[in-house]
């Protein structure tokens, strides 16, 4: 068994939707990730993606106030 040393997320789609898929810039040091899937010529369907490590993880960059 291996050990790692961090954690993350996966988004997984249809090869058939790849060229429908995109993922716009977001800021590295926001939890969350958009990806935008067009679903046709007139709909688009947003996704997004959150991360919210635990409280003792060194990525978990929330404060906490008392």
């Amino acid at each position: 068994m291996t050990t790692r040393e961090s954690s993350g997320v996966v988004a997984l789609f249809q090869r058939e939707l790849q060229h429908r898929i995109e993922i716009p810039q977001t800021n590295p040091q926001t939890p969350f990730m958009w990806i935008k899937v067009l679903a046709n010529k007139v709909h688009t369907i947003f996704i997004v993606i959150c991360y919210f490590p635990p409280k003792w993880s060194r990525y978990n960059m929330v404060e906490e106030t008392r």
